[in-house]
């Protein structure tokens, strides 16, 4: 008796041993190469010609390379800031060194690498065909402290080692382009204060309400000229209206003017040419015209904005919420992708150059009374 409750308990003890060191649900197919061993080929960037990017919401950018210049397409194809594409681009080159974290379907969700979660990133060569298309997820905020990523049709899921990756996946197009509309960088001082002191003659033309009159537009003309000399003793005159050329204008007040020339900022991009209903084709509805000509190592250039009609009804009012609005285009002697295009400026853009002469008159400063010393 004592003896089979023995031999029961030794036959239980192999039975044990055997379900774990040899389970009769796995079959016996090859053990998978081991996670660490497994990588992610690298994508021909080279190739690479479109980009777009699809976040969980539904909101949706492309980005495409035409002849070497990248451009947005739902910003009525302006082009991208220099560089932020190919940053992007530059960011795949990571992939070989992504280290996989799970080959399980079931962890799409944790890692937010599913169809619900995951911002979609498609690239594809200038044909269209796909090479690839990401499902980026959250961070990783263990190991190489980078970024979950996934291919479509593949249950494996990867750390990107890079954790400013999903910051690039923007699909507000406004964060693509340089809002200054004119051949200068919003972030380029330097370059702005030369053209400040290469500005050298400013035509103003414009349509404005007579307060005397509401309801009828005066038509007036303003054209300060430089005049030589450096440092403290330049200043400006008063070309036209001829009456008031005794005037002297004050340098310094005239750059606020100039400034606002060359960095002029789009609220949003409206469309890619003009249209009749812009306000830009009747000389005298045209609510302004600046003309500002600028002298650089004996080269004169020219640089133009001309604000239009006023943006009227919700359908042509761009969704923006920034009050009243006119629309403007640019002329500059820069890259001709970026020429031509319309855009949105406050309805108080024109306010400087509503200005008279007098308010940029140079003002003598009064020495205090005293022996000289």
């Amino acid at each position: 008796m004592i003896r089979n409750v023995l031999l029961a308990i030794v036959l239980a003890v192999q039975l044990g041993v055997l379900f774990v060191v040899d389970p009769p649900w796995e079959d016996d197919a090859p053990a998978t190469e081991g996670l660490a061993d497994q990588r992610l080929s690298p994508l021909p960037l080279a190739e690479i010609g479109r980009i777009a990017i699809a976040d969980p919401t539904g909101k949706a950018l492309e980005l495409v390379r035409q002849e070497g210049t990248w451009i947005v397409v739902q910003a009525f194809g302006y082009p991208a800031k220099e560089g932020e594409a190919q940053a992007l681009v530059d960011e795949l080159e990571a992939l070989p060194r992504a280290v996989l974290r799970s080959d399980k379907k079931v962890m799409h969700d944790t890692f937010a690498v599913d169809e619900a979660h995951a911002t979609r990133l498609r690239l594809s060569d200038a044909t269209g065909r796909i090479l690839a298309t990401l499902l980026v997820g959250k961070r990783d905020l263990q190991g190489v402290q980078g970024t979950f990523i996934r291919l479509e049709g593949d249950d494996r899921t990867w750390a990107l080692p890079s954790a400013s990756f999903p910051a690039r996946l923007r699909t507000d197009a406004r964060t693509w382009y340089d809002p200054v509309m004119m051949d200068i960088s919003a972030a380029d001082q330097a370059r702005m204060t030369d053209l400040r002191d290469a500005c050298f003659r400013i035509e103003i033309e414009s349509n404005a309400e007579d307060p005397a009159r509401p309801g009828e537009l005066v038509a007036r003309r303003l054209v300060y000229e430089r005049r030589d000399g450096g440092g403290a003793e330049r200043s400006w005159s008063v070309v036209e209206p001829e009456e008031k050329s005794d005037l002297v204008l004050d340098d310094l007040l005239l750059k606020s003017l100039i400034s606002q020339i060359v960095s002029v900022r789009a609220l949003e991009l409206v469309a890619a040419t003009a249209r009749p209903e812009f306000g830009f084709d009747d000389p005298d509805a045209i609510r302004l015209l600046v003309t500002a000509r600028f002298r650089e190592g004996g080269v004169e250039t020219i640089r133009t904005i001309e604000v239009g009609a006023p943006i009227g009804d919700a359908s042509a009012t761009p969704t923006i919420g920034r009050g009243a609005m006119r629309y403007a285009r640019t002329s500059h002697p820069g890259d001709a992708a970026g020429q031509g295009f319309v855009f949105a400026v406050s309805a108080n853009f024109t306010g400087i150059f509503d200005q008279p002469p007098e308010r940029f008159q140079r003002r003598e400063v009064e020495k205090p009374p005293g022996d000289g010393r």
